[in-house]
């Protein structure tokens, strides 16, 4: 067990050191917040939840991953050094809601794709509301980030909107009508870089 965390605990610094030297993430309109918020960004390639987690390393936020990279032995021990959840992306599995909520109410702020997969496309999908449960059963303010492509060698931009709130309905319109607004902010926050 030892070695296991040992292991986890030095990939996931080399990590981020690597995504920081390599990636050189640019944080846009980023203001401290006072306390925990949920972060909700597009989702490119599976470097995106590590590239966050590094531009935000003094926040020592947490981040949702999916399930699937908790079950490969070798990631396991970086995902949980890396202070990352296991979310399934299917069926309706919320234990991963359960210990959001346990790590905002110790200060942490939470990274969610809502898309739940990665979108290769350039546009993005649907966001799944889960994001918005999270907010409106912790009253946590969400803001919108938007990334382009990780490109080694350049600078990666992070462009953050500003704090938004969610309301407090659990209804699965008012869920499903977050998620499209967020989406929209997500969106338009990637217009802004081509203005």
């Amino acid at each position: 067990m030892f070695w296991k965390r040992l292991w986890g605990k030095t990939a996931a610094d080399l990590i981020r050191l690597y995504m920081l030297a390599v990636y050189r993430p640019r944080k846009t309109g980023f203001r401290p917040p006072e306390g925990p918020v949920i972060y909700v960004s597009n989702h490119i390639n599976h470097l995106d939840g590590m590239l966050l987690l590094a531009a935000l390393r003094k926040l020592r936020p947490c981040a949702l991953v999916a399930r699937d990279w908790f079950e490969k032995p070798v990631y396991r021990p970086i995902c949980e050094a890396a202070n990352c959840l296991a979310v399934s992306r299917q069926g309706l599995d919320t234990s991963w809601l359960h210990a959001a909520r346990e790590k905002m109410a110790a200060g942490s702020s939470v990274i969610i794709f809502p898309e739940g997969h990665t979108n290769h496309g350039g546009g993005m999908d649907a966001f799944k509301p889960g994001f918005a449960m999270l907010a409106a059963l912790t009253g946590a303010p969400v803001v919108p980030v938007w990334h382009d492509r990780c490109r080694a060698f350049h600078r990666t931009e992070l462009r953050f909107g500003g704090e938004e709130t969610v309301g407090r309905a659990m209804t699965a319109a008012a869920l499903g009508a977050e998620g499209e607004r967020f989406r929209g902010l997500v969106g338009a926050l990637g217009e802004e870089k081509g203005r």
